[in-house]
């Protein structure tokens, strides 16, 4: 079942479930991407497996390992893929594999799929497209298999939605990801938000105006300041360290930013930004508050991307910038929102001071003057710290 968003897959396989198991007592397994998915989604959800078993059917039911057994001897499990370990027991007549797009393609080759050739049992496969991957070459090795039943269902044909909710979905969703999502359709690449860009590698005009975005981060993350040249719309500016003294920081940024021009700086204000705002504020230094939201963050995430593929701006050749664009995603929350962000294990503070900067910028330049050179009065309150400006 290649089915889109919303259109009712897990419920659909409870179903099929619910009928096998009244017909043929046995064993069943509902396989979700995580045991938690499985809980949430499946187990505590009233819509969902409570309201196809009926309580009378039910003689068992196990709030610990998600099972529950029918008048009939029949037995049903709730397993989630993050724990494979788990995944053995009462050998099944049949397995729901949902989302298997969001799973490892080994929780079928390596552990149905000998138990249910064995058993001459069935499977059934319920997800909605996650680039080419595993599910991708089930699909295409199976469509016209006589032995496999396939479904394709995109949102063109199932009718479920109505034109307004339509609407709103396009509006957002970037448009391979509506593509993907509701008429699934396999794609490359979706899933990554910046895919194209000019790379262009520039010297850092201290006498031109710039747009600076800054994002604070301390321990594992990273303190950005970010520079757009406004003749050029070049980025010609990164300053990138790891520093857990607020001192220290705040120093360096001023002392970054009193090297050009007076320019404004795009700073988020949260718990750790506001303090920081009023420093720069001292310091003479120009702020436009960034208030952060899920809405707010798409926002700025989507221009940054409008900006980088139309060629509005500007990027060096530097592979701290382009590793951390390639790595940033989004994905679709179970509450079919957008969410933003790097993977484990990778960072996105470049990304999000880009996107900081960019948030006040436009795609016209500005007309080049002479420029003063300026001098400023402002000292650091102690003595100059002597970390490397390029570590």
């Amino acid at each position: 079942m290649v089915w889109h968003r919303k259109a009712r897959k897990t419920f659909t396989a409870l179903l099929k479930v619910y009928k096998e198991a009244i017909s043929h007592p046995g064993t069943y397994w509902i396989i979700e991407p995580t045991f938690r998915a499985a809980k949430h989604t499946v187990w505590e959800d009233p819509l969902m497996l409570d309201s196809i078993f009926d309580s009378e059917i039910v003689t068992k039911k196990n709030q610990t390992d998600l099972s529950l057994q029918l008048i009939n001897g029949s037995w049903i499990y709730l397993y989630g893929a993050d724990e494979p370990d788990y995944l053995r027991g009462p050998n099944p007549n049949g397995v729901i594999i949902d989302e298997y797009s969001e799973q490892k393609e080994e929780v079928w080759s390596k552990v149905v799929a000998p138990i249910i050739y064995m058993n001459k049992g069935w499977v059934m496969f319920a997800f909605t497209p996650k680039g080419k991957n595993h599910s991708y070459n089930l699909y295409m090795t199976n469509k016209d298999n006589p032995e496999w039943e396939v479904s394709h269902l995109p949102l063109s044909k199932s009718g479920l939605l109505t034109k307004s909710e339509i609407e709103a979905i396009k509006a957002s969703l970037p448009e391979d990801a509506y593509k993907q999502e509701f008429e699934c359709e396999f794609l490359e690449g979706v899933g990554t938000v910046f895919r194209k860009y000019l790379l262009k590698d520039t010297e850092t005009d201290y006498r031109a105006p710039h747009i600076f975005g800054l994002d604070l981060g301390r321990k594992q993350d990273f303190t950005v300041l970010i520079g757009f040249n406004r003749y050029t719309n070049a980025l010609d500016f990164i300053d990138r360290f790891n520093v857990v003294d607020w001192d220290l920081i705040r120093q360096r940024v001023i002392a970054d930013l009193h090297k050009f021009p007076p320019s404004p700086v795009v700073v988020e204000a949260n718990s750790i930004g506001d303090p920081f705002i009023e420093d720069l504020h001292k310091a003479g230094i120009s702020v436009i508050p960034f208030i952060t939201s899920a809405p707010s963050k798409k926002n700025i995430i989507n221009k940054l991307s409008v900006y980088l593929e139309n060629s509005y701006i500007t990027i060096p050749n530097n592979p701290l910038i382009i590793d951390e664009l390639s790595a940033f995603t989004y994905e679709l929350t179970p509450q079919g929102s957008v969410k933003y962000g790097a993977p484990e294990g990778y960072h996105d503070d470049v990304v999000m001071a880009m996107a900081l900067a960019v948030s006040q910028m436009s795609e016209k330049t500005l007309p080049k003057q002479p420029q003063p050179v300026y001098q400023f009065d402002w000292q650091p309150e102690e003595k100059p710290f002597t970390l490397d400006p390029y570590e």
